[in-house]
């Protein structure tokens, strides 16, 4: 009589852990619901790639198991832009544009709430509305890669030239309570890459590849240095022209590239979105 008690207790339990394991591997089948909670922690503690996949994840609904939500996808798409990451690039400020034109009042209302609150709750930045968000972004401002790309090419350049020095890494970008542009810098031993990218939005507004003589010709290290803020844009053919010409200035197509002297045994060259400025290839030491 004792067993069969204990027999007849145990089956609820056994029922309930078959149940308990059923629902574990409903759970594994479904990676996009089983991930949601680790994909939101991960941003909303900073993690930009985390913020894109949430964005297309509100955009595609269906696809990651989840409804859709174009206003969330536009709210976190606006959140990566206050990131003030050296990885945003131009298309990142247009896919936020893109995902944020909708003129339905609910609309705007939801996705500037959440931008607000996002961006706040994320990175410490209160943004102000969403019209006011995109209105503050300029399309004409920026060059197109993001600043990080810029110096990877830059390294790719210097691999395929058997030259083996690397910039390394930029570090985090400080906070600030102003609005002025981030600046940035990578540096080693005889190469520095120096830019200034916008504080909401992606692309690059201008950036410098300084070169130090060792034991060449001044042409050889003007030569290099154009080389490098040429390959900064994939325009090879910018640096010829860069080099010929008289000028310290050129514009070429959509950026004003310049060269210059810091003195006699530092060289650099640059670009920056045109047209060229006045005084903007004048070297500050």
């Amino acid at each position: 009589m004792v067993r069969k008690a204990r027999q007849a207790a145990v089956k609820p339990i056994l029922a309930a852990v078959l149940v308990l394991g059923l629902l574990g591997c409903e759970e594994h089948r479904s990676p996009a619901i089983r991930g949601a909670p680790e994909h939101l922690h991960k941003a909303l503690s900073g993690d930009i790639l985390q913020q894109a996949y949430l964005a297309a994840c509100a955009d595609k609904g269906a696809d990651c198991g989840v409804p859709a939500d174009p206003p969330m996808a536009c709210a976190w798409r606006g959140v990566r832009l206050a990131s003030r990451s050296p990885t945003l690039s131009l298309s990142d400020s247009q896919a936020f544009v893109a995902s944020c034109a909708d003129a339905d009042e609910v609309f705007r209302q939801r996705a500037s709430i959440a931008l607000t609150d996002l961006s706040q709750r994320v990175f410490g930045r209160r943004l102000g509305g969403l019209d006011q968000t995109i209105a503050a972004l300029d399309p004409h401002e920026a060059l197109y890669p993001s600043i990080d790309a810029v110096r990877d090419r830059i390294n790719l350049a210097l691999a395929q030239a058997g030259n083996g020095e690397r910039l390394p890494s930029f570090a985090p970008a400080r906070p600030s309570a102003t609005e002025e542009p981030l600046a940035w810098s990578s540096c080693g031993p005889t190469i520095c890459l120096e830019g200034f990218t916008p504080t909401f939005g992606g692309g690059v507004i201008s950036y410098r590849v300084t070169v130090k003589s060792q034991n060449v010709s001044p042409s050889q290290t003007d030569a290099l240095a154009a080389k490098l803020a040429a390959a900064g844009l994939e325009a090879p053919s910018a640096a010829d022209a860069l080099s010929a010409a008289a000028s310290a200035q050129i514009t070429l197509g959509p950026v004003c590239w310049i060269k210059g002297h810091g003195n006699p045994a530092l060289s650099y060259a640059g670009a920056a979105r045109a047209p060229c400025h006045p005084g903007a290839a004048q070297s500050d030491g």
